[in-house]
Parts: C-alpha cells; sequence; structure tokens
C-alpha cells in the first residue's frame, strides 16, 4: 500500500473551526507563507492546497519518495522519546537481586514500533505512531526529560506550542550540563524552510491537529 501526502494533508479538512485556526496561526508563523492572502481569509482548502505545494517541493529537493520522508519523521520523534523510557522493578529475588520488567511507557512503544512496519496499514500504523509516541514526549517533558514508566495518552492536555517548542530547542537542554551557554548549544532540529527537520516539524503540528480533532469527536 502506497503512502499519499494528499490524503493525509486532506485529514485536515476535518478539523473543527476553532482547531484549525490554532493550527494555521501555528503554520503562518514560521512554516508556510502566503505572499498575496491575509491570514484570517486562508481557508481549510487553500492551506491544504499550499501544505501540498510545501511537501512537492521538499520530495523535490530531498530527493525522496513520502513513504521515505514519513519513515524519516518517525524515527524522528521515535528518537525523542527511547532513551526516556525505563523499565520497572518488578521483585526481588532471595538475595535481594531486583527483577526488571517492560514498563507501561515501553510496551507501548515497542506495540506501535511493531505497527508501523506493517505494510498492509501504513496509514493506521503512521497514525497510531504518532498518537503514542506524541504523548509519550508530552510525558517525559511533564517530567522535564527525566526517565518515565507510564504516560497518559489522551491528547487532552496536549498543547502544540509546547511540543514544538521542545523540539526546536532539542540539543539546548544539553548546555545543563555541560555549562555552556545557550548561542553555543546544539540545536538537534536546525534547518531551512524545506530541510527534513522542518518536514518533521510541520508533520508533528498536523498530526498534533489531526488527533486533538478525533479527540473531540470522541474517536479516542
Amino acid at each position: 500500500m502506497m503512502m499519499e501526502y494528499v490524503r493525509i494533508v486532506k485529514w485536515l479538512l476535518q478539523i473543527d473551526d476553532m482547531l484549525f485556526e490554532e493550527m494555521k496561526s501555528i503554520l503562518l508563523e514560521k512554516y508556510i507563507s502566503f505572499s498575496i492572502m491575509d491570514d484570517e481569509k486562508i481557508t481549510k482548502e487553500m492551506l491544504c492546497e499550499k501544505l501540498c505545494d510545501y511537501i512537492e517541493k521538499v520530495l523535490l529537493i530531498s530527493n525522496k519518495s513520502f513513504e521515505k520522508l514519513v519513515n524519516d519523521y518517525m524515527d524522528n520523534i521515535g528518537d525523542l522519546v527511547k532513551e526516556h523510557l525505563s523499565k520497572v522493578c518488578t521483585a526481588k529475588d532471595a538475595k535481594g537481586k531486583e527483577r526488571y520488567e517492560d514498563s507501561r511507557a515501553i510496551k507501548y512503544f515497542k506495540q506501535v514500533q511493531r505497527k508501523r512496519e506493517d505494510k498492509e496499514n501504513l496509514l493506521i500504523g503512521f497514525e497510531d505512531y504518532s498518537r503514542i509516541v506524541i504523548c509519550l514526549y508530552a510525558e517525559i517533558i511533564r517530567n522535564k526529560y527525566q526517565s518515565i514508566t507510564d504516560f497518559d495518552f489522551s491528547f487532552e492536555h496536549i498543547e502544540c506550542h509546547t511540543i514544538i517548542n521542545a523540539i526546536e530547542t532539542e540539543g539546548i537542554k544539553e548546555k545543563h550540563v555541560l555549562n555552556l551557554k545557550l548561542s553555543n548549544a546544539r540545536k538537534k532540529f536546525k534547518g531551512d524552510k524545506y530541510s527534513k527537520n522542518s518536514f518533521v516539524l510541520i508533520m508533528v503540528i498536523i498530526m498534533i491537529y489531526y488527533l486533538k480533532n478525533k479527540a473531540v469527536k470522541g474517536d479516542y
């Protein structure tokens, strides 16, 4: 099954008007631009068309298929969380040695890792992977980047600005360990408008609002 970007972008046509305006504001702030159109006049259809144009240019510049770009996106957001997931101690033996098992957070991450590899259900795997990983990342942020064993997988409290700001500053938190000045800290997600990193950020924004909309409608 081929993954088509037009189909994913068209998901945005289903979004509630209030959520759409929030998403539009974030995208227009620094990712997508209309040269001769006032922001308030931009409709869902216009934004979807502009996003399709954007993705086509990313495909052209990267010389990659959309499916490959989506796999890169999933790899990148997965990298944000996997080092922060911890096992849980479930028992001790007679000598006091602790026995560890996969935590709930690890189990869900492994589950969606398997789903994303299902070539017959690429869209379902992509959606489920995005939902769980974004929720895991939100929990990691709330836990001040300490390891987690559990998480809230509802989208009720997911704030797009919080997630995007955290992704954009990945690497800057290293300054706390290395005692670096902010200007010298490395940003992991740095790149021009049509880079793989910018594509990742835009896909995160799209998926957050698509999934928030599903939560509002009671589909999750």
